[in-house]
């Protein structure tokens, strides 16, 4: 029988950092383990599920060279919370999610001698994962290939999610079962600008289609159903949508920002997407993912921010609808999540466990 341990598990900011951390945290306390969340803006998060879990808030702060006294006063205030922390819950672990929202409980961890594992949803590894990275019990990623790390699978991101028929999908939607099918969003944080893009293209585009759109705000929705109305394209736009799974089975193509979570999602679902990465996201790491997206899975396609317009959008999506193109790209999609099996791909569970296994003296 599994022995119960204090799991204390650092995360916060977006859903990319919260959906994997509450995962986890689901999984341990039906293991009856102990289990105790912290970061900093936890409270006032949107993703994180403050009624399930025990959490604490910890100041922390980015790094901000104009404001350096702030900075190290959060930091500081950050550190001697986590010391404190720490001493009363004792974990034989800490799981930290990146982001500089642990950095203090992370460091502390560090300086106290705790054991440590890292979680990077992201091609390109993280400021505050690439700090503690050297003495990390273990360091598990979805899409790196470095030997550094262990592959997890993508149920720690796609775990509420489950595929069905694109025609029972388009149907539950109102949509035709026979007209191609676009589907446009933003991820967790939103994107402004691929609705303008989108509302440019729709006045361009001559062919069939209907849209999936999720806009982010009240205002743009309103605005993108008068755009589709005039146009007679047949569509269905939220501000948000719970039923992720509904709208990826749905569609033929999406148009999305890059962010790990959205990665791991269109790789279960094997939908092709063109990627146009948020370019204020942390060290550009959404151009990463796009990159790697587009050229080691053969998923799609990538445009900067900078380069698409309605007109290259419009061109890329004809392009892709003739000679088979998206069948090829779904094609190359299934490949790479047959080929992440023989990758020795691990739930981030089992990563867990082995590191308290490996840290017994901690138990």
């Amino acid at each position: 029988m599994q022995k119960k341990h204090n799991i204390l598990i650092c995360s916060g900011g977006t859903g990319g950092h919260m959906l994997p951390a509450m995962r986890l945290g689901d999984l341990l306390i039906k293991e009856d383990h102990h289990v105790i969340f912290s970061g900093m803006g936890l409270s006032k998060n949107p993703y994180f599920e403050k009624e399930k879990f025990i959490y604490f808030d910890i100041p922390s702060s980015p790094v901000k060279i104009f404001r350096p006294l702030k900075m190290l006063s959060r930091w500081t205030r950050g550190l001697i919370k986590s010391f404190f922390l720490i001493r009363r819950f004792k974990p034989q672990i800490v799981v930290g999610f990146g982001s500089f929202h642990t950095f203090p409980l992370l460091l502390c961890a560090k300086i106290l001698k705790v054991p440590y594992v890292l979680f990077e949803a992201n091609v390109s590894i993280g400021k505050v994962n690439r700090l503690f990275l050297k003495k990390a019990n273990k360091v598990a990623t979805l899409f790196s290939d470095k030997k550094s790390m262990r592959i997890v699978d993508l149920n720690v991101l796609t775990y509420h999610m489950k595929s069905m028929s694109k025609d029972e999908a388009k149907e539950r939607l109102q949509l035709n079962k026979d007209i191609f099918t676009l589907l446009v969003f933003g991820g967790s944080q939103g994107a402004s600008f691929i609705n303008e893009m989108i509302g440019k293209f729709a006045e361009k585009y001559q062919k069939s289609l209907q849209i999936i759109h999720i806009t982010g705000s009240e205002k743009e929705k309103e605005k993108m159903q008068k755009i589709y109305k005039r146009k007679n394209i047949g569509s269905y736009v939220e501000v948000f949508e719970k039923n992720m799974s509904l709208i990826y089975s749905a569609a033929d193509l999406a148009i999305t920002r890059a962010g790990g979570a959205t990665m791991a999602e269109l790789v279960y679902f094997s939908l092709p997407s063109i990627m146009i990465p948020y370019p204020f996201a942390s060290e550009d790491h959404q151009k990463y993912n796009a990159l790697f997206f587009q050229n080691n899975i053969g998923g799609g396609k990538c445009f900067s921010q900078n380069e698409i317009t309605a007109d290259l959008l419009l061109q890329t999506i004809e392009n892709l609808s003739q000679n088979d193109h998206l069948k090829k790209l779904k094609k190359n999609l299934l490949f790479y999540k047959e080929k992440r099996k023989n990758m020795k791909e691990i739930s981030l569970q089992k990563l867990i466990y082995q590191s308290l296994e490996e840290d017994k003296k901690y138990g």
